[in-house]
This record gives structure tokens, sequence and C-alpha cells, in this order.
């Protein structure tokens, strides 16, 4: 038996304040790469909650639900003040979709202003590339956020459309969002996704080269994973594609074949990925020229030199250094599938009353 979601917590200032004095700070000094943080100890903050578009591989509506919350400019800056007391000195922020309302987030980066904390932040989500705003991005750059990550996902046209992310975010767009960030004196990072449930090898040759032309700073490739709970999960369950219901297989760096592509190989996925490293980062003269004059620029050159060098000896996709640790696992019982099918829950949106839809799930 199981219970149906309950509802989400619509005012987010009536949460407590995170309560970072349970974690000594010190350990996200030494702990954190220098790639994701310039000034550590290194927190992470949540300004907002939820997204209200429907990529089909996105589960963050499953955990913060199908719209948008935020909390109060004024409790983001006490939040800052906080992080600043206990020890931390640069903060990621997690929201899916921080700079799509413009005015909001604007008064957000004019308050952490206003508290005169030296903290550095980054958007270390990403965010979407139609939202991308010049005066926003300069009110960031005076309030010390120095990067953001924007979420391309795909360099074409028709599969952005495909998976729910087409309309106002089109290529054209992202390459706007790079050049306004740029101008605002913030460093770019861009996410990628190969295996997305419409990609073809025409396809995923095109992500890679939409992300070799981009001039970014720093660059993230990905497999798409058919994560419970998904439309994309759901859609290759009902074309019978699921081939593991071991929930400890799905995260984003297994090597394990999980579902069955409509189009593509896993081999096939798995070999784009190795080129999209060597095409986008390896043989791009553009991106270590950037990365060189980064690293001069910001006094992070041998960092940078060091990060590289450990890049060189490092695989596309690496599962070794996942494990997951459990209480007297082997006494635990096997679920019967097949007798007993498990149902996942379609996200609701936040603030209506609607039924959850079942879709069920069986072995394969």
């Amino acid at each position: 038996m199981a219970t149906p979601p309950r509802p989400f917590i619509e005012k987010l200032d009536d949460l407590p304040m995170p309560a970072w004095h349970l974690y000594d700070s010190e350990n996200y000094r030494y702990r954190i790469s220098r790639l994701l943080a310039r000034r550590r100890p290194l927190a992470m903050a949540e300004f907002s909650r939820g997204c209200v578009f429907q990529c089909d591989f996105c589960a963050s509506k499953n955990t913060m639900a199908l719209g948008y919350r935020k909390k109060s400019p004024e409790r983001c800056a006490e939040e800052v003040r906080e992080m600043h007391r206990h020890g931390y000195r640069e903060f990621a922020l997690a929201d899916d979709i921080f700079t799509s309302d413009h005015y909001w987030a604007r008064q957000v980066a004019d308050a952490i202003s206003a508290t005169g904390v030296d903290m550095l932040w980054t958007c270390t989500n990403g965010i979407r590339v139609e939202s991308a705003d010049r005066t926003l991005f300069r009110a960031m750059r005076r309030a010390s956020c120095y990067r953001v990550s924007f979420g391309f996902e795909t360099g074409n046209e028709e599969v952005l459309k495909a998976f729910g992310k087409g309309g106002r975010a089109t290529l054209d767009r992202g390459r706007e969002a790079v050049a306004l960030a740029r101008d605002a004196g913030i460093d770019t990072n861009g996410f990628f996704m190969l295996g997305l449930s419409p990609d073809t090898e025409a396809t995923m040759r095109d992500t890679i080269e939409f992300a070799r032309s981009l001039p970014l700073d720093m660059m993230k490739f990905g497999i798409a994973i058919a994560f419970p709970g998904t439309k994309m999960f759901r859609d290759y369950r009902t074309k019978g594609l699921i081939r593991s219901y071991d929930w400890d297989e799905y995260f984003i760096y297994t090597t394990r074949a999980l579902f069955a592509h409509p189009n593509l190989s896993y081999d096939a996925v798995q070999d784009d990925m190795r080129r999209a490293y060597r095409r986008a980062i390896l043989t791009n003269p553009g991106f270590i020229a950037r990365r060189l004059w980064r690293g001069v620029r910001t006094g992070e050159f041998f960092w940078d030199a060091y990060y590289f060098l450990k890049f060189l000896g490092s695989p596309a996709i690496n599962a070794q250094t996942h494990s997951a640790r459990y209480f007297a696992r082997d006494r635990w019982p096997v679920y019967d599938f097949a007798r007993r099918p498990i149902t996942f829950y379609a996200p609701r949106t936040v603030g209506r009353r609607q039924p959850a839809e079942a879709v069920t799930g069986v072995v394969i």
C-alpha cells in the first residue's frame, strides 16, 4: 500500500532557517573541487522551488512539484548572512529556474548586495536560456555571482521541441544567453545531454558541434536517464523498453543499460560521450584559449592546469566511484514485480487538487 503524494509547501518563508550550524564548514573547504568553488568553504542554498516546464527527462517535478514558489528577497538575503556567519564564503544556488522571474531575481540580487556580506555565489543548476536578461545578469554580478550554468541539453531544434523544451528555448537564444552573461562579466557553464528520447546519432553529433561552437568557460555532457516518475520513463515503460527496476542503478553516471533507446544502442551513446569531450574540449582551440586566459585573469592558472591533467586521465563515463551502503541488505525481502506491479505517480501541480496519474510498471 502507498499513500498519494502530500501537498507541497506553498509559503517557503514559513520554513525554518537551514541548519547550517549542524555542519562544520571546514569540512567543505578542502573536499570541494576548485572547479566548483572559487572561495571555499562552499554551502548550498535554495531560494525557490519547483518548475513550470515539463521536459520529459526531468524528475524535479516529482520532488519539487509542477509550479513555482519563491522565498522573499529579504529572506534570501538573511540566509546569505547566516551562511556567512557560520563560516561559509561561497554558495551554490540549487534553484531550477532562478532567472525566470526577472523582477524577483533582480530584487534578490539587490537584497544580497545590500547585506554588504562578502560572499561569492553561482547558479549551479542549468537555468533556461530564454530567461537570460542583460539587466538581471548585471545585478547578479554586482551581488558577487560569478558563474551561471545553462541547460542547453541539445544542439538540435527538433529534439528541443520533441522532449518538451522547444518554443522560446532555441539554439539562437542559447547563443544569446551566453553572450549576455559574458558581457556582464559572468563565467558560463553549459550542460548537454546525449541519448535524449528523440535523439539519433545525427542529432547527438549536432549537440557536440553546438557545444563546440559556444564560447563557454566550462561544459558537461551527460547521458539522459529515464528516471522513475518522469514522462520519459512512463513512455519507455509503455513501449516495453525498461530493462531494470533496480532503483540503485538509476543514477546519472550509470554504465548499465537500464532501458532500450528507441533509436540508439547504448554503445552508440557511450561512444558519443567520449567523442563529445574530445571535440568540445580537448581539440577545441577556442575553449582551450578561453580557459588559459581565464586562468591568468582570475589567478587560477595552476589550478586549471592541475584539473586539466586530471581530466586527461579520466574516462568520459565512470561509475566505479558510486556505491550505496545499506544495513543488513542481505536480509531484505525480494519484491515480486510480476505478482505485484509497482505504481508510480505523475507529478501534481502546486495549488491544484487533482488525482495523481497512476502508472503501473512490470518486469520485462
